[in-house]
């Protein structure tokens, strides 16, 4: 024995030597630090050095050091560094991705789960885990985490005194049942005996970790095995591998029970997380976990039962103590700064009255003071302080040159506390997070949940864990501090860790409502009800006064169902659904063609479908151009874009016609051909080449292309932001039809009261937002560069001169802010266009799209035909696309021309007759509502021979010349046609012609089984379904 130590001490003099005089020491000598012991070097003092002192002594290190130091532990040098330029060096590097030694001390535990793989097993871990935290799966998590939120409150409420003497255990206790429950889909609560087990073990390797850290000859893990606490860590790791083996393999035998039909749900989504909660979890009241996520893929990945334990073992390892540890210091810094507190509880306050008591993960986004709050606790206190990498080459840094293989202490906790960055920096101040305060600041100067390839996957998920928790907490407490964080005595750990417990009171707060309070609210009703019978009585008198006018001498002449008095045939509009609706309006066009009214209360809608008539309206140059209610609805959002705008309309016209240029469109035509290939890509991951829902998939690629070619802005690289807007959007089309069917809506004040109303109004917050700063950081990018981009795109020569430079595409953003510049425009009218533009060219190409898909799948001839004229111009263009070889492809634009006949993507146009209008069979009253059928126009058998067939060649030349000019109009006609045709059938041709070019449509649904429903873009009830086989070009 005594032999082999002294060969081993021979052997450490010997290496030492080596290193001290080979190229390895001689960079690391140049960085500072205090002296050292020769062979031995600092490793005495960590030896010496009590947790405590540890802490300490890193921080005077930082402190004198700044920004870079070293420690030799024995030949092995530790190199600290605090500066964020260097640390952006080596975390934005995809090469020094292995984390350092001291997470070796993890590996009996975790193995080599997420945090602390490395290589390839790395790369393919973090794109198996990537999809269990997309907006979709986090919605499911949320439920848990507010569950979890809600019992803390229960639990605060049972203690005695109101004071909580060890704050980061309990709130550990209930961190660690949120994440096994969204990891494992485990309460630990009902798991009796041995859940008090796990969480001891959980606890007692915590312990394990920092002692084997402070005791470096405990490296070796044969040495380490032969002691106490070697043996106490075997009997820790029997425990929670037992576990979490127990539950997998629970977990495993109930999948097959069930046929693994929840699974299939759910890995079928992992390309395409865009669906509702439905059709992601398979039923509505099922979760699925983290875990549920790796059986799924596991034959996919050759993962076996221990590899699956490894990344559960790892999130429940990462996700319990630095979320409880985050929580502690948040709950701490508000109750010793009570005006903020406050803040925080008037903002939880209100969001939690408009969401009726509840929380949901939208309330919880909107919190955005509170989310300030939370970041500026994590800058203070930052949950992981250091974070460790091994450098995999030599780096050269702001001040020496690292060599490789030297393991970098990046200093989180110093960092976020440089004056440099951090005016002020010991101060608690949640505006340091406001967004024009964030703009300038460097990147790698905040780094909580690390940065680059390897940031923390879930940080989107801990964000909302704190806001779940601390939300209930200052809604129904008082945080008042016992412990102050001046007198914290923090350790040296993994996690950001204090030496004793922390004491905190939190006095309930009594949400009974005072009698005063009911008081004013039976007076609010009352007001209510008497305002109620005010209207009834004007609606009563008007209706009276206009029956015996002229007005209703007129309408009356025109055929209808019978209606109501007073009411009209508001009533059956009011209790039927959109479905029915949508077959009651057109049963009504067919039984009274050409022209039918109703009456919905004093308003009276005529239905026209005959092409003479539309003419009449649609060519007129003043009288029907108003857009009427419509136009009032649409207001809120769209404000006076050029849909939408009735006085200055001409003038918007003008000024927006030539974006859509020649030239322009040849740049937005790259847009639409990368979109679509992107749709192709995806197409050919989709596991048994079935879309399970088309138009959702669509129209995914649809808004990046109008986003991209309207504002510049990829969607993709909106993170957090993209999956907002996305659904803003989608709930604004919803409201929007709802309210044009609900006259008692029509008052901005009555509907801004209601719950849709509120919610337009988040939508809106969300998507003014999100467009106002993309207007913002591009004007100040041209005010950086004296707008010389600009200057070229004012000019109408060749495509360079256009676009200033061959590589900067310009868009209608860009084009806006130009006549901006002239005066023409200011940024509120820049927004109201950007937001039209956006409206309308989204869910429109979506459904146009959509239908032709479906069409080419039912009828196999024409998609060949589509397919050999694609197939020949895309070889002759050697596989590539360009706007000439779109322009090439007459037989595809008869193909999209005729599903517009058939599927227009706006089924009818809405005016408002400002005066007397004689049409065909009778004359129109002014005030009217005119809903001109386009839908109907285009299957009129007396304008279209069999007009329910999909025929083409009805668009050849010779067809067209002698056809009514009005019996199609897709892109409605006359001054106010659509100003974006041009842009959309070259969209729709890039998408169409590499979708038969690179696979065979074969339909699951049928067009004759769609159900559509009444909305203002063509819609149907259910999802549509399709098959795409890949087509093999190599052969």
């Amino acid at each position: 024995m005594i032999i082999i130590l002294l060969l081993l001490c021979f052997l450490l003099i010997l290496l030492y030597y080596y290193i001290l005089h080979g190229k390895y020491a001689s960079y690391i000598n140049k960085i500072p630090s205090l002296p050292s012991l020769p062979l031995f070097g600092h490793i005495f003092i960590g030896w010496l050095a009590t947790q405590e002192n540890a802490w300490k002594l890193l921080q005077i290190y930082s402190m004198i050091y700044n920004p870079i130091w070293k420690l030799w532990l024995g030949p092995f040098a530790l190199v600290g560094i605090c500066q964020p330029d260097d640390l952006e060096k080596i975390l934005s590097s995809t090469k020094h991705l292995t984390k350092g030694f001291i997470y070796n001390f993890l590996n009996p535990w975790l193995r080599t789960g997420l945090l602390t793989s490395k290589g390839t097993k790395w790369h393919e871990r973090r794109k198996i885990l990537t999809p269990a935290f997309h907006f979709s799966i986090l919605k499911q998590f949320i439920e848990i985490l507010i569950e979890e939120g809600n019992h803390i409150t229960q639990s605060l409420k049972n203690i005695k005194g109101s004071t909580v003497d060890d704050l980061a255990a309990f709130i550990g206790h209930h961190t660690l049942n949120a994440i096994c429950e969204t990891t494992m889909g485990t309460c630990l609560q009902r798991m009796g005996e041995s859940q008090v087990q796990y969480r001891q073990a959980i606890h007692e390797m915590g312990n394990i970790f920092v002692y084997r850290l402070m005791r470096p000859w405990l490296a070796f893990d044969s040495i380490f095995a032969l002691t106490p606490m070697g043996r106490k860590q075997a009997k820790c790791l029997k425990i929670l591998h037992g576990f979490t083996e127990k539950i997998i393999a629970e977990k495993k035998q109930y999948h097959e029970r069930n046929n693994r039909r929840y699974l299939e749900n759910f890995s079928n989504k992992i390309d395409k997380i865009e669906a509702d909660d439905e059709e992601v979890i398979g039923m509505k009241k099922k979760r699925l976990a983290m875990l549920d996520l790796l059986i799924a893929v596991a034959p996919d990945y050759n993962m076996n039962d221990l590899d699956i334990r490894e990344e559960v073992d790892t999130f429940v390892f990462e996700g319990h103590d630095t979320v409880a540890m985050g929580l502690t210091y948040a709950i701490l810094l508000l109750a010793e700064h009570k005006e903020i507190q406050e803040c925080v509880r008037k903002e939880v306050s209100a969001i939690m009255q408009a969401n009726k008591g509840k929380l949901s993960m939208s309330a919880l986004n909107d919190m955005s003071y509170l989310e300030r709050c939370l970041k500026e606790s994590l800058r203070l206190y930052p949950s992981v302080p250091y974070i460790s990498r091994i450098l995999s080459e030599d780096v050269k840094l702001q001040s020496y040159l690292v060599p490789s293989g030297t393991t970098i202490i990046l200093n989180v906790y110093n960092i976020h506390r440089d004056s440099h960055f951090w005016p002020n920096p010991d101060v608690f101040d949640p505006d340091r997070f406001l967004p024009e305060k964030i703009q300038n600041r460097h990147p790698y100067s905040y780094i909580p949940f690390s940065a680059g390839p390897r940031n923390c996957i879930g940080q989107r998920f801990a964000m909302l864990e704190m806001k779940a928790i601390i939300a209930p907490l200052v809604y129904n407490f008082y945080l008042e501090p016992i412990d102050y964080l001046k007198d914290f005595r923090f350790i040296v750990d993994l996690i950001n860790r204090v030496a004793h417990p922390i004491r905190v009171r939190c006095i309930p707060i009594d949400h009974t409502p005072s009698t005063s309070f009911l008081k004013s609210q039976i007076m609010i009703i009352n007001l209510l009800l008497l305002f109620l019978l005010l209207c009834f009585s004007f609606m009563l008198l008007y209706y009276c006064i206009l029956y015996d006018g002229k007005f209703v001498r007129l309408i009356n002449k025109i055929p209808s169902v019978p209606s109501f008095p007073l009411f009209g045939h508001a009533i059956i509009l009011w209790i039927i659904s959109l479905e029915d609706l949508w077959k009651v309006t057109h049963a009504i066009f067919k039984y009274y063609y050409p022209i039918w009214k109703i009456w919905i209360g004093p308003k009276v809608i005529i239905g026209i479908c005959h092409p003479d008539d539309l003419k009449k309206i649609l060519t007129s140059t003043k009288q029907h151009l108003t857009k009427g209610y419509v136009s009032s609805i649409l207001k809120p959002w769209l404000g006076t874009g050029l849909l939408n705008n009735e006085g200055t309309w001409h003038k918007r016209r003008k000024i927006l016609t030539p974006t859509f240029h020649f030239n322009i469109l040849k740049q937005f035509v790259e847009v639409f051909i990368e979109e679509g290939n992107h749709i192709s890509q995806s197409l050919k991951n989709i596991k048994g080449s079935t879309v399970d829902d088309l138009v959702s998939f669509i129209s995914h690629h649809t808004l990046n292309a109008i986003c991209e070619t309207t504002m510049g802005t990829s969607l993709h690289e909106m993170g957090e932001f993209e999956e907002q807007y996305r659904q803003s959007i989608n709930d604004l089309g919803k409201i929007l039809f709802n309210r044009l069917f609900k006259p008692w809506l029509a008052s901005d004040i009555i509907f801004a009261l209601t719950s849709m109303g509120r919610k337009q109004a988040k939508s809106l917050k969300i998507l003014h937002g999100i467009i106002e700063k993309i207007i913002a950081e591009r004007k100040q990018y041209y005010e950086r560069t004296n707008g010389r981009n600009l200057q070229n795109f004012a000019k109408d020569t060749d495509n360079k001169e256009v676009i200033g430079m061959k590589k900067k595409r310009l868009t209608m953003l860009d084009f806006l802010i130009l006549e901006a510049r002239d005066n023409k425009m200011n940024d509120v009218d820049i927004k109201e266009e950007i937001e039209t533009f956006i409206f309308k060219g989204y869910g429109t190409i979506t459904m146009s799209l959509t239908y032709t898909i479906l069409l080419l799948a039912e009828h196999k001839d024409i998609q060949e035909c589509v397919r050999k004229e694609v197939n020949a111009i895309m070889q002759a263009n050697k596989g590539k696309l360009s706007m000439s070889a779109l322009n090439d492809m007459s037989y595809l634009e008869r193909c999209l021309k005729e599903s517009l006949r058939l599927y227009p993507s706006i089924p009818y146009i809405i005016r408002t007759s400002s005066e007397d209008i004689q049409l065909q069979s009778y004359l129109v009253p002014p005030g009217v509502i005119l809903y001109l059928s386009i839908y109907n126009v285009h299957r009129d058998p007396n304008f279209w021979p069999n007009p329910e067939m999909f025929d083409p060649d009805r668009f050849l030349p010779e067809k067209i010349q002698n056809r009514h000019p009005y019996s199609y109009i897709p892109f409605s006609a006359g001054l106010r046609n659509c100003i974006g045709q041009q842009f959309a059938m070259l969209e729709m041709k890039a998408i169409i012609a590499l979708l038969v070019y690179n696979f065979y449509l074969e339909p699951v649904d049928y067009l004759k089984d769609l159900r559509f429903v009444a909305d203002l873009v063509n819609r149907v009830a259910h999802p549509i379904r399709i098959r795409c086989v890949p087509i093999d070009h190599r052969s």
